[in-house]
């Protein structure tokens, strides 16, 4: 049994910057995954009617991705105050993929 007298040395609690209501984030991140995806399925259409095909295609997947972050970056100046770590946008290159292959493949065999 430890001695109340005796002065333990406490550990250095973790500094929190401020209180986040995980009800709003859900809501921020389903709004820009929702956006996301309605511009990649309209860079999909664009892609299948410019009749891009192969690596052409993904990299106008990529440059369609990058224009929707630097977009929302600018429309959004301060995304701190809307997400937990915002850097996070530019990385999640993968969650409209889908969409846009499915749309760029569609519109690319109807032409």
């Amino acid at each position: 049994m430890i001695n109340p007298q005796q002065h333990q040395p406490q550990a250095p609690e973790a500094i929190i910057p401020e209180i986040y209501d995980s009800d709003y984030i859900n809501l921020n991140l389903r709004s820009k995954n929702n956006c996301r995806i309605l511009i990649s399925s309209l860079g999909g259409c664009v892609a299948g009617l410019l009749g891009l095909t192969n690596l052409w295609g993904f990299v106008f997947f990529v440059f369609v991705h990058f224009l929707f972050c630097a977009l929302y970056s600018i429309s959004h100046k301060s995304l701190i105050n809307y997400f937990v770590n915002p850097k996070t946008m530019w990385y999640e290159i993968t969650s409209g993929m889908m969409s846009f292959v499915l749309f760029w493949t569609f519109f690319s065999n109807i032409l």
